[in-house]
């Protein structure tokens, strides 16, 4: 059985409903509900495609800006559910390394180009 394949209109209308419902998977000792997470691997359940048929998505140029909006409400969800405890910490950090390009080391670029420059000076014996 082959991976279903999406025109533009239907992945709209696929991300539109994953993101509009919350499922519920569970409820604290309190009764307090614990809502499914919204990670691309669901987003991906959800539409019935693996994640490397996201990413061929992504690659297309009629995709492309479905595809990355997509992954920055998983992110964004994530985060917000994390900061309020309601996902655990390591686990979402986990997630966004690895399919988000989180990192958590600080990275410097510089483009300035330093020159050294030498002069030599000519030494006279004179006294």
């Amino acid at each position: 059985m082959g991976a279903k394949s999406y025109t533009r209109d239907l992945l709209i209308k696929g991300i539109e409903e994953y993101f509009s419902k919350e499922d519920i998977i569970d409820y604290t000792p309190e009764g307090k509900e614990i809502l499914k997470p919204k990670t691309l691997e669901n987003l991906c359940v959800h539409l019935g495609i693996s994640i490397s048929t996201l990413e061929n998505y992504a690659k297309d140029e009629s995709f492309k800006d479905l595809v990355a909006l997509a992954k920055q409400k998983c992110a964004s969800s994530l985060i917000d559910f994390s900061l309020i405890g309601k996902y655990s910490p390591s686990i979402c950090i986990f997630l966004l390394k690895n399919n988000h390009g989180y990192k958590d080391r600080q990275e410097i670029e510089s483009n300035a180009i330093n020159t050294i420059k030498i002069e030599r000076q000519q030494i006279t014996g004179k006294k």
